[in-house]
């Protein structure tokens, strides 16, 4: 296991995260989901640019890079709709 999957991994980790806080009904719970939501958008940028940099493409993070993306992004869109 590589830096640049611990960091895909970390990133799907923080997914139901990210839904459970939006949800939450307090006034703190949607500054640490924006606050979260960052710092998965900085590991999705990070994963890719080590993996190429220290030439560590994987199986694992072939697959599981862009499904993570597409899940943190699908989420984040569905809880930014609920909101409106």
């Amino acid at each position: 296991m590589n830096i640049p999957n611990i960091l895909t991994l970390a990133r799907i980790a923080f997914i139901p995260l990210l839904v459970v806080l939006f949800y939450l009904p307090f006034s703190w719970s949607m500054p640490v989901a924006a606050g979260l939501f960052g710092l998965a958008s900085i590991t999705d940028w990070l994963d890719g640019y080590l993996a190429r940099r220290w030439n560590q493409s994987t199986p694992f993070g072939a697959f599981f890079r862009p499904s993570s993306r597409q899940t943190h992004g699908g989420r984040s869109a569905g809880a930014a709709d609920r909101a409106l």
